[in-house]
């Protein structure tokens, strides 16, 4: 049993230009976009209804905006706290450098470098 192509509630393109379907193209992403938010708002202003009525706000419901707590140390020069054989240095903070992870890859432990205070 052969089963038949459904047919497309969308208009026919197959006559358009490449100059003509990058024109549509770029319209139906504007007009995506434009819905897109409608939609957004609309749903963003139930939501603030639905909580109203339980005597709550969205951003109540949500947490809010939620902020990193700033380090006390942030912007302070760190010490050093690995020193490489090349005079390299590293706070211990955020990625491994790339000499201390050669030295690594070539056998080398991590403590053979920190800095003694």
């Amino acid at each position: 049993m052969t089963k038949k192509p459904e047919k497309s509630n969308l208009p026919a393109i197959d006559h358009l230009s490449p100059a003509d379907l990058t024109s549509l193209i770029a319209e139906a992403e504007r007009v995506r976009e434009a819905k897109l938010g409608e939609a957004k708002q609309a749903l963003i202003e139930e939501m603030r209804e639905r909580a109203a009525e339980l005597g709550l706000t969205v951003e109540g419901l949500m947490g809010g905006e939620r902020r990193r707590r700033q380090r006390a140390d942030a912007g302070k020069k760190l010490p050093v706290k690995y020193r490489g054989p090349k005079g390299e240095e590293w706070a211990g903070r955020g990625p491994t450098p790339r000499w201390l992870r050669a030295l690594e890859s070539a056998g080398k432990k991590r403590t053979d470098y920190e800095v003694k205070m």
